[in-house]
Parts: structure tokens; sequence; C-alpha cells
């Protein structure tokens, strides 16, 4: 399994045009587990390289595990070397998601020879951190699921995904002559950079990132900010470099209308407050993510990534937006019931298996569940565990993907029960 993550990492599965649909990477990585689960006796196809399955059993009912093979991109190539300290792996999807495509692929090896009352697959997709057009089309050409689970999302299990609202942001009229910031638009910013026309009171300034104890540097008049990447789905987990370098012009009283619209409608908030869109209900809070920044023809462009909570609606959050900012696009928040039979039993697999109580969980990320008939997320994130994924630190340890091939396994035999 390890020696399969090692090959896996070494993809560089980030979504680009070089060759279609998704690239040539996805496209190797994709066919390479193909090849070798056709060599290992299982029935395969190709799904004209949007996304590919690896099946066993029989029967007319369809079980699936859903799982992606790409990533979003990494700032150097180091990331695709997977690297061993002691049990722990680190590298760029060793969590997010190869890991748990390695530790499906397993749970379904060892569970290849027995007599199973229903036919189970397993999904690989190419496209999840950029769409999802893979399983839009699996839905196109293929079956649709029985129950389905993806190991994309958390553990106990997920009944409920928050809306994600993704837009832009736009100024006319700027005093910053450069200014570039994050690398994804899902991922908390981790640097941001700007050239200033004017200069600036280095002294507000300064108050303003040590009492914020946040890394900076500034000399002839270009500021350079540092902060932590983190899903966009939990902001709080990082530490947003966009935000924190407007906002400490905005305390430094850098005369700018951009400026000025920045820190009025997001300052460094994480819930939409200013915006008036920072909804909480029962399950889970409004999450707001600036993830890119930069600038063109002396235009400034920036990304909003929304999660709203399951009991709100998409016009609730269209109440007054100021004319430059517009969202592009919207998907439906998801909600099972947590006494539904998929929901019930694969919570009862956790709690067995581990010995806990615990109860359904709502998350702020997107997964295929939102794409898959009878589908929700299912691992592969441990309760309390931070795995640095979208991040240069991206771990997972060894027991913890030997715990998930059981915790898969299980779920299969069961859900062919119900």
């Amino acid at each position: 399994m390890i020696e399969l993550l090692e090959k896996l990492i070494s993809f560089k599965t980030i979504n680009c045009d070089d060759e279609l649909p998704f690239g040539s990477e996805n496209k190797k990585c994709l066919n390479y587990i193909l090849d070798l689960a056709k060599k290992d006796g299982f029935k395969v196809k190709n799904l004209d390289n949007y996304c590919g399955y690896i099946e066993i059993g029989e029967g007319k009912e369809l079980i699936g595990i859903v799982a992606h093979l790409d990533v979003v991109p990494a700032k150097n190539d180091e990331d695709f070397i997977m690297k061993r300290v002691g049990n722990t792996l680190y590298g760029r999807g060793v969590s997010d998601d190869k890991g748990a495509v390695c530790a499906s692929y397993y749970a379904l090896k060892e569970l290849k020879n027995m007599k199973l009352n229903k036919r189970v697959r397993l999904i690989l997709g190419c496209n999840e951190e950029t769409g999802s057009n893979c399983m839009k089309h699996y839905n196109e050409v293929e079956e649709p699921l029985t129950y389905g689970f993806t190991p994309d999302g958390d553990f106990p299990v997920i009944n409920g995904e928050k809306g994600m609202i993704k837009g832009v942001f736009n100024s006319i009229s700027t005093n910053i002559l450069n200014i570039k910031g994050g690398i994804v638009s899902n991922a908390v910013s981790d640097y941001c950079m700007c050239e200033l026309k004017e200069e600036l009171n280095s002294n507000l300034l300064d108050n303003y990132f040590k009492s914020n104890n946040i890394k900076y540097k500034y000399e002839n008049n270009k500021l350079e900010v540092f902060g932590k990447s983190a899903h966009a789905s939990t902001p709080e987990l990082g530490v947003n470099a966009i935000n924190h370098l407007l906002t400490g012009l905005h305390y430094a009283n850098y005369k700018d209308e951009f400026v000025d619209f920045f820190y009025k409608y997001f300052k460094c908030d994480m819930h939409g407050e200013s915006l008036g869109i920072d909804f909480q209900d029962e399950y889970s809070r409004t999450t707001l993510n600036i993830g890119l920044i930069s600038i063109n023809d002396g235009i400034i462009e920036g990304t909003i990534d929304i999660r709203y909570p399951v009991t709100k609606t998409y016009n609730e959050l269209l109440i007054k937006l100021p004319e430059n900012i517009k969202f592009l696009s919207h998907v439906e928040p998801l909600f099972y019931d947590k006494e539904s039979n998929l929901v019930k039993t694969l919570l009862n697999t956790y709690n067995d298996i581990m010995h806990t109580n615990l109860e359904p969980l709502v998350i702020g990320g997107g997964t295929y569940a939102k794409e898959m008939n009878n589908t929700v997320a299912f691992g592969c994130a441990f309760p309390g565990i931070d795995y640095h994924i979208h991040d240069e630190g991206e771990f997972v340890t060894i027991e913890e993907l030997e715990l998930q091939k059981e915790l898969y396994k299980e779920a299969v035999i069961r859900l062919t029960n119900i």
C-alpha cells in the first residue's frame, strides 16, 4: 500500500490542458492504477480518461467507493516525492485523496474473493478539485449507485455538505502598482505581495502586524506578508496573507480606493460578517475565503469562496452585494437524515470498529457526494486531526491508512447487506 501511494504521489495530477480532458499526468495516473488492477484480476474500465473504475462482486445493485486522483497545485516539485519519517508519510495527496485511494484499493483486494450479493466499484476521478466534471461524465455514461461513499471528508460520517459559491471582486481604481497572492481559489493564501505607488506609515504598519503576530517584510514600497495555508472550507485553520496585507494597509492609513473597498466588505473576516452573510444554524456557520488576488492593466481581481449552512438558500446571500462583487457559480447544499439507511450504516461501522459514540457531521468542503446518487463522505480524516491538506506539510500515518482500509472494507460489507 505504501509503495502504491508513493507511485501515485509521483504523478503531478494537477488539472491542466496539455492533454484533454484534465491533463497528461491525470491520464497517466489513472491508467497506472487501472493497469495495476487489471493485473491483480479486477474488472476495470477507463471512461474516456475522465475517470475509471475497478469492480468486484456480482448482482444488479451497485455499491460505490468514489475517490479522486487529482490534487491542488504545489509550490515546488518536492511535494510530489513522498517522504517517510518514522510511520508518517508526507506529500501532496497522501491524505487528500491518494492515501484514501490506496486504502480503498487494498480493501477491495481483501474483499475480492468473498461472495458478495452486490457489485462494488472503486470509482477514480481526475477533476474533484476543479469542478467534478469527471463524475458528471460518469453519470452520463454509467449506471447510478445503489449506495456509495467518498473517502474524501471526515469520520465518523458526513451527512451534510454546505452550499458553495465561487465569485470574484474587482477594482477599477487603485494606488497599488502590483499585487499577487495565493495559489488556488479553494485554499487560504499563505503569501501575498504588493508594490505601492506611495510610501505609507511604517510604524502603523508594524504595529498592526506585530499585534496580530503576522510575519511581514516592507522595503522600498514593497510589502510581503506570510501566512499559513489551509482548505478554504476551514479558514480558521490558516492565516490569510491576502486579507492581512490589505487590512494592514488600511491600518497604516494608505490612501487607496481598493484598500477602502476591501476593508469595508472583507477585512480579515472568515464568516462574511462585513458582507452581512454570517449565517449559522444547528449544524454549521458560513465561511468566506479570499484565495487569489492579482492585477492586470491596473485592475485588481480576487476570488471569493463561500460555504453556507445547509438550512440557508442562495438568494439569502445575494442581499446588498456591491456591484463589483460577482457570484460566478453555485452548488446547492447536500443533506441526508441521520436515520437514513446509508448514514446509519456508515456511522455504526465507524462507532463499532472505533468503540466510539460519535454523531454525523456537516462540513464546508464539497465532495463527490454532491454529484453521485445516494452517496455521502465517509473518511478519510480522523476526528481532531489537521492533516494540512492543500499545504506543504500534508501527511498521513501508516496506522491510519491501515485503519482506513479496515473501515472501508467493513462499510462495503454492511452496505451490501442493506
